[in-house]
């Protein structure tokens, strides 16, 4: 994706905003949004005149629809009540041919017995494998167009195109 040609851009869980203020750097004309429901976190940015800071859970926010070309969703979708029903709120706010990145935690590496969970302002409700990540994602109405970090890494990266409407039947295959 051509950052410098996004006009709309929106990070879902935009955290202590490294995301925010990278794109920025690189893109200072388009429409900016962040949406980070623990504010203690955002002192970087949310106070910035160029990003229309919502201190807020995505299922709260009431985003434009058809506005965005470019969405960030980075270990958030995870913390949600209804992960489908996220990615369809972000599939409504997004232009056609608009590009989102969606990650969260790998359920077979977050399973390892090493691993010793952190603080989150919530706590993980959803673990995916990178079959439910792609199923949930398509549910939405999403077409996939990469697969990032297949392998032992720790987390599932996709990159995902809103070009149709989900079908009756990818819907009923996904649980909310």
């Amino acid at each position: 994706c051509d950052l410098t040609a996004v006009r709309a851009c929106v990070d879902v869980g935009s955290n202590r905003g490294s995301f925010a203020l990278q794109f920025r750097a690189i893109n200072s004309t388009a429409r900016f949004w962040a949406i980070e429901p623990d504010q203690s976190v955002a002192d970087d940015y949310a106070n910035r005149p160029d990003i229309r800071f919502l201190p807020i859970r995505l299922e709260a926010a009431e985003l434009p629809a058809g506005r965005f070309d470019l969405v960030c969703c980075c270990h958030t979708l995870e913390h949600l009540a209804s992960p489908r029903r996220a990615l369809q709120q972000i599939y409504r706010s997004m232009r056609a041919g608009g590009m989102l990145y969606l990650e969260v935690p790998r359920l077979d590496f977050i399973a390892r017995e090493d691993i010793v969970e952190e603080f989150f302002i919530d706590k993980h409700l959803y673990h995916f494998t990178e079959q439910l990540l792609v199923a949930t994602a398509r549910s939405a109405g999403f077409d996939i167009r990469e697969e990032c970090g297949r392998g032992d890494e720790p987390n599932i990266m996709l990159v995902v195109e809103k070009v149709s409407e989900p079908s009756r039947r990818e819907a009923e295959l996904t649980d909310e």
